[in-house]
């Protein structure tokens, strides 16, 4: 064509064409720039610099190109398509998803679109809404074997397990020895619990490319979670031996390093009450602090089971300031042993003994008539059922009384079962009923509370809550309100702040709850954490109580 009309451009610019289609993309951009030269309002010419720029990662270079094309020819979708295509490219999601709205608007079945749109949102974590349009493009394609591995994968990321699988078995049926849709059908099997299906796959895989080193993570991270904690190790060891910086290995085989590894966690902590009386009253000022020490002592028996060691030391103190009177001052020493253990069917177990000794430090205004030794801990089972978690528990408490006139150890036996349900993304109810046992004179109380909470979402670092709770003996219900903020920044600090208004049918009283936590990881090895509290009653009732609760946390 070129040699029989050298007067025009068709003929150069196909060669031109297929030289980029072969790979010579910076010796095509030079010509079809030089005949842009000549010819500076050609549509064809346009979009091939556009495209040939952009597969050079000229991505600037190529906006430039389409948005000349888009100006010269506004309504025309191959130059709307090359454009949204390099923003995709870009990741920008800010340009590229109006964009690809647009085409659909004007064509809902462009299948590049659609999928297009669908790998940006994904890009941005939007899955569902990524999921939306790849089903679309699905439907328009149903033997497109890339389509049905991004919605197997997808799936997989929104927690649709079972569409998972469907997806990615398809895929591979359209595309045998594809090895990127084993490793992610392993991957998913492997989240189901199906550990044979899971290490078939990756099997499979590592037969097509014995030196992969995703097959060869995700074959080790199998056997991790099977409990076979040495051929993870092998596999793991492998895959670093072939690549020496894999990511995936590297923290896979940290993980396995530090999850058998034992821990030792020590942490000093301060504890103050102080409850400060209507002024108008005459009530007694009183202060109440706790120090303590202690050292948990962590060993991983599998990697579905953990052995839990405790020691504390506490030294309780109640001040009463208005009579300028020390009315107790305890030392407390417990001893701990406890177990937590996944069990099949997605049920967990976990229990803890304490065994506590309480001796009088100093001759105070109330005093322990000798060494006292009691024995605490809980009893926890849960049951998830997809959205729905159930609970049940026991534990019993300890705590210093003084309402007889003399200092005793008393205990709390708590009996509780809770159901706690996701009802959309942002919504979730809690059903909690409770009955507490009490050792001294008050006997028995009820306590039931039902809960729910509201995740904003437009603006998911505050939850809202509505919290209705029963308490008999005496009888009353407390409604009340919370406006929950939470905010991470660069995973070293975190802070939640809290506002509460609760409103108390006994007394009618309406209380107002402040209530700040803060958290620094100074390092992988310590932290700080800073919990403050200050609660003032209205109405009837002039009480304000703080609550200031500080420690360090040391992880060994």
């Amino acid at each position: 064509v070129r040699d029989m009309r050298p007067d025009l451009p068709d003929g150069e610019i196909g060669l031109l064409r297929l030289q980029a289609w072969q790979g010579e993309h910076a010796a095509a951009e030079e010509g079809l720039k030089a005949l842009l030269a000549k010819y500076p309002k050609r549509f064809d010419l346009l979009l091939l610099l556009g495209q040939v720029t952009a597969w050079q990662r000229k991505f600037d270079v190529s906006v430039d190109y389409f948005k000349k094309l888009l100006e010269l020819y506004p309504d025309n979708l191959e130059g709307m398509q090359g454009l949204a295509r390099t923003y995709k490219w870009m990741r920008n999601s800010k340009e590229g998803i109006p964009l690809y709205l647009k085409i659909l608007e004007r064509k809902p079945d462009y299948l590049e679109a659609l999928l297009g749109i669908g790998d940006l949102y994904s890009h941005e974590g939007k899955y569902k809404k990524a999921i939306t349009y790849l089903e679309k493009a699905r439907d328009r394609a149903p033997d497109r074997q890339d389509i049905r591995a991004m919605l197997g994968t997808l799936y997989s990321w929104t927690a649709r397990l079972d569409d998972s699988v469907t997806e990615l078995q398809k895929s591979i049926a359209l595309m045998r020895g594809d090895i990127s849709g084993y490793i992610s059908l392993g991957r998913v099997y492997s989240w189901q619990k199906k550990t044979e299906e899971s290490i078939k796959l990756y099997k499979q895989a590592l037969e097509i490319n014995p030196e992969n080193t995703e097959a060869l993570v995700g074959l080790g991270r199998t056997h991790f979670y099977n409990d076979q904690w040495d051929l993870a190790e092998k596999h793991y060891r492998k895959a670093l031996k072939i690549q020496p910086n894999d990511v995936e290995a590297l923290q896979a085989q940290e993980r396995l390093e530090r999850f058998q590894a034992p821990t030792l966690i020590t942490r000093f902590e301060f504890f103050e009450f102080q409850d400060r009386p209507d002024p108008t009253e005459n009530f007694r000022d009183i202060v109440f602090r706790d120090f303590r020490e202690t050292a948990d002592y962590f060993y991983k028996l599998s990697a579905k089971s953990r052995l839990q060691l405790r020691y504390q030391r506490s030294d309780q103190k109640q001040v009463d300031k208005a009579n300028n009177l020390t009315d107790f001052n305890i030392g407390a020493n417990i001893g701990s042993i406890g177990l937590a253990q996944k069990l099949p069917q997605n049920i967990g177990l976990r229990f803890r003994f304490d065994f506590n000794r309480f001796e009088n430090k100093g001759n105070n205004v109330f005093n322990l008539s000798s060494s006292e030794t009691d024995y605490a801990g809980f009893f926890l089972l849960t049951k998830r059922l997809g959205k729905h978690y159930f609970t049940t528990s026991f534990a019993r408490e300890l705590f210093i009384d003084t309402e007889t006139g003399n200092l005793t150890v008393e205990s709390i036996n708590t009996y509780s079962a809770s159901y706690d349900v996701n009802i959309t993304e942002h919504l979730s109810l809690l059903l909690n009923p409770s009955w507490d046992d009490y050792s001294n004179l008050t006997g028995t109380r009820d306590d039931h509370v039902i809960r729910a909470r509201y995740l904003l979402p437009f603006y998911k670092k505050i939850q809202l809550e509505y919290q209705l709770r029963y308490l008999s003996n005496p009888d009353q219900s407390l409604n009340s309100f919370f406006i929950n903020f939470q905010h991470k920044i660069k995973e070293k600090f975190s802070l939640e702040a809290d506002y509460v208004i609760t409103y108390n049918s006994l007394d009618e009283s309406l209380e107002h709850l402040t209530t700040l936590f803060f958290s620094w990881r100074i390092a992988e090895w310590i932290s700080w954490t800073v919990d403050a509290r200050y609660a003032k009653e209205t109405l009837k009732d002039k009480d304000i109580t703080q609550v200031y609760q500080t420690y360090f946390t040391l992880r060994l």
